[in-house]
Formats: structure tokens, C-alpha cells, sequence
């Protein structure tokens, strides 16, 4: 018996049904038969590390070049591809936004609810080069998952804040895109969590509206001329959804309409939004009608009209001794356009042109990701960080201790490997078909193991 199943007689009752059937008057069975239904797996695969996928004979995701639908769910935890940042497991609904941008200039963008990071990897996939992310969660338990998954996907030009919406509103107009992914009753999630299920209530509805409404306004503000405003919700509500997107741009005309891609064959059901000055489109992707979860999606975009707040003052970042540059550099090559900048001990790599954005949030906000974390160095000792080995740039340009499957399960236990003998001595990453892991020291008689602690596999795996 289903999650749904189980819980409908006990949880949902009348009430459920009145308020369901009156927003799916047409198809209120199968809404709640689709309920019954597993789940579809979909990934999306990192452009930048995994050319060969062998993913290409799944189904793909109509509205997405690159992910994939999966016959079934694998154990992803027990796969080293995944660990080494090869592909990103991700509903496809919540992919479905990439179609109403354009994504040919550079871009500085914030994802204000970010954790746990697939539309962040997402944006690092399509952001022109010379572009930046501002990746923001509020929750300091999410933020950790979010640091680790963008660690994973292997770019610098991306900074982890832990802040609310409010901190940044000194910011002023900079962003060219701004990324809302509101917290909601989570309808759209009622077959995968029954979390969503057991909390769900008219009542609920309402109190999430009410905390959508101030984050989506202060969001607003933070958009550059000529930027986008992407609002989306896991939630069929349109008191959570269109009236939301309707509120700004009645109080906001500078704000207009942007059409995304939607072919018929989608499913994806397209509302207009009826607001004071033109008609908005909304886009709805069901669970019974499409291959994926519940989501809401609407774009618009600020006029060209007024000027792009600016950052003000110079970087404050202190930055490296010239010893300890070289010391790091020569073990972690630096990726390109980089400069090295210090925070609480560790030695970063961030893009030069974005350094000053970098500063100014710090200034405001407390920052758990910034660039590439390059490592320690400490009285003439270097150690490498963990983000480094798996940038995108390190495999082609440092020492590898190619390792099977079980070796690669082995390393991800946290345990020390037997040596091969082809092995170059020192320090090198450890990879899994051509993709690091981390990092490993060959001393001779064992390759010890430098992969974090927090980043061990803790369940027991059988090749």
C-alpha cells in the first residue's frame, strides 16, 4: 500500500476532498490515483565532468538537455559517480524555469531559498561564462547539504550565504536574475513526503501565503534592470501561486510578462494570471500529468528602465602571505582568472572580476562557501582542501590514483588503500573512471586517505 494510500482514509477525510476536487473539478480520480504511483527518478548530468554518459539510452526529460528519467531508483549513496559530483539527482519538474531565460550573457545571480542545490548546479550548468551565483538558505542545517553539493559540482564562480531575505535588501537593484523557491504547503509533494501530507490544511495554505508574500516583495527589489524574477512553489495553490506574482506586479508595473517554452506535448498546464496592467502567464506541472512531481513555475522580467545598484567600496578580503600563495599553488593549481583571498585560516579561489560582490556579502552576511577552498597552510605544511579536488579543473592537471569499484567504496569509508604500483608517489586525487573523489597520499606502503570525515560513506555497501 502507498504512503497516500495509507494515510487518505486516516488524515485527509472530507475537508481534503471538497477543497481537491474544487481545484481538479475535471480529473480529481486520477489526481488521487497518481498518488499510488512510484515516483519517477530523474538526474541531471554535469556537463563539465561526465562527456560519456551512459545515462543517453534512459528516457530524457522533454524540457531539459542533459537529465534523464531512470527505470528505477538506484542506491545513489553507494555509487562513487554520484559522490564525485558526476550527475545531480533532481525531479525533473523543478528544471522545467530554465526554459523562460536567456542565457547567453554573463549574469549575476541569487538563489535566495537554495538548499539543497539543484536549481543552484543548475544555474552554475547555464550561467554564461563570466557569470556569478549568490547561493543563499536561511536554514543552517541546509546550508551544510548545500555546500556539499556545490562543493561536488565542481565550480568557483559560486559563493554560499546563510542569511534571510532581509539581509540582503541593502544590496539594492544588482542581480540579473533572482531565483525564488518559496516555501509552501507542498502539495505538489504529497506522494514522495508524507510529512507534506500530515501538515496539510486550508489553514496551512494561509499561513504559507502569508510568509510568501513579504520574501517574494523584498525578492522583487533585488532585480537589476533588464533582470529576471523566477518565483516557483511545490504547491497547486493559487492563493500561494498566481495571487502571489498577480500582488507584485500590481504594485511593481516596471515588472513584465516572459513567456516560457511549453510544448504541448509536456503536459504542462498554462494559466493566465490576470493582474492591473497585461495578463501573466503561470505553469502548472501536475503529478498526474506530467513525469514528475507538483510545481509551479512563473517568470518575469524588470524593465531596462533605472540603474543597476552598485558594490560599493573595494574588496576588504585579507589575502594570502606570499609564502603561503606559492605553498599552495604549488601543490593546487588555481583554476583560471582566479585570485587567492584567506577567511578563518583556509586559502580561497574566486573569480577576480566578482571579488568585490564576494566582499560585500560578507560584510553583511555570514559566508560558507566562497569560490574554491584551496586548502590550509601552516608553518611551510600544505594541506589541500576538499573542494579543490573536486573542481573541474584538477583532474587534467594533477597526479590520479585511478581505483576500481571496491577501492573507490573502500575510499569513500574513509579507510587507507593498498598502493598499485604505478602509482606516482606524494599527493594526486583519487578518481573513479577518470573523476576524483578527494584527495589521497601515496607514502609507499599504503595510499592514506584524505577524504573528510564528514563526507565518509556510513552504510554498509556490497559490490
Amino acid at each position: 500500500m502507498s504512503i497516500f494510500a495509507a494515510k487518505y482514509t486516516r488524515l485527509l477525510h472530507r475537508e481534503f476532498e471538497q477543497h481537491f476536487r474544487s481545484l481538479f473539478p475535471l480529473d480529481y480520480e486520477w489526481f488521487v490515483d497518481a498518488m499510488n504511483e512510484t515516483p519517477a527518478v530523474s538526474i541531471r548530468v554535469n556537463p563539465t565532468k561526465w562527456l560519456g554518459c551512459p545515462f543517453s539510452e534512459c528516457g530524457p526529460v522533454p524540457w531539459f538537455t542533459g537529465a534523464y528519467y531512470l527505470p528505477s531508483r538506484p542506491a545513489f549513496y553507494a555509487d562513487p559517480l554520484h559522490h564525485a559530483g558526476a550527475y545531480y539527482v533532481q525531479d525533473a519538474s523543478t528544471m522545467f524555469f530554465a526554459n523562460a531565460i536567456d542565457w547567453t550573457r554573463p549574469m549575476l545571480a541569487l538563489d535566495l531559498c537554495a538548499a539543497p542545490g539543484g536549481k543552484s548546479t543548475l544555474l552554475l550548468d547555464r550561467l554564461a561564462p563570466g557569470s556569478f551565483l549568490v547561493s543563499n538558505e536561511a536554514d543552517l542545517n541546509r546550508s551544510r547539504a548545500l555546500v556539499e553539493n556545490l562543493g561536488r559540482w565542481g565550480r568557483h564562480n559560486v559563493l554560499v550565504t546563510n542569511a534571510v531575505v532581509k539581509s540582503f535588501l541593502p544590496m539594492g537593484p544588482m542581480f540579473d536574475l533572482v531565483l525564488v523557491d518559496a516555501p509552501c504547503s507542498g502539495e505538489g509533494m504529497f506522494r514522495k513526503d508524507v510529512r507534506a501530507l500530515e501538515q496539510w490544511s486550508p489553514n496551512f495554505v494561509s499561513a504559507c501565503a502569508a510568509v510568501q508574500q513579504p520574501l517574494l516583495a523584498q525578492a522583487a527589489t533585488l532585480v537589476a534592470p533588464g533582470g529576471y524574477l523566477v518565483y516557483s512553489t511545490c504547491t497547486y495553490e493559487p492563493m500561494e501561486n498566481e495571487a502571489q506574482i498577480a500582488g507584485i506586479l500590481d504594485k511593481m508595473p516596471e515588472y513584465e510578462v516572459v513567456t516560457t517554452q511549453c510544448h504541448p506535448g509536456w503536459g504542462v498546464d498554462q494559466v493566465d494570471i490576470p493582474t492591473v496592467s497585461e495578463p501573466l502567464k503561470g505553469y502548472y506541472l501536475y503529478h498526474h500529468r506530467v513525469r514528475g512531481e507538483g510545481q509551479f513555475v512563473c517568470v518575469i522580467r524588470r524593465r531596462e528602465e533605472g540603474l543597476r545598484a552598485r558594490i560599493p567600496g573595494k574588496p576588504a578580503f585579507s589575502k594570502p602571505s606570499k609564502q603561503e600563495a606559492e605553498n599552495i599553488l604549488a601543490m593546487v593549481p588555481a583554476p583560471m582568472n582566479t585570485r587567492l583571498v584567506k577567511v578563518r585560516g583556509h586559502i580561497h579561489a574566486l573569480p577576480s572580476e566578482h571579488e568585490s560582490l564576494a566582499s560585500f556579502c560578507h560584510s553583511l552576511m555570514p559566508l560558507w562557501k566562497l569560490g574554491v577552498d584551496m586548502g590550509t597552510v601552516s608553518a611551510n605544511n600544505v594541506r589541500p582542501g576538499y573542494e579543490a579536488a573536486l573542481h573541474c579543473e584538477s583532474v587534467n592537471r594533477l597526479p590520479m590514483f585511478e581505483l576500481g569499484l571496491p577501492q573507490a567504496l573502500d575510499y569513500l569509508k574513509g579507510g587507507p588503500l593498498p598502493v598499485h604500483p604505478q602509482w606516482p608517489k606524494g599527493w594526486g586525487l583519487a578518481c573513479f573512471k577518470g573523476l576524483a573523489l578527494g584527495w589521497g597520499k601515496n607514502v609507499g606502503t599504503r595510499l592514506n586517505n584524505y577524504l573528510p570525515r564528514d563526507r565518509w560513506l556510513r552504510k554498509e555497501v556490497v559490490c
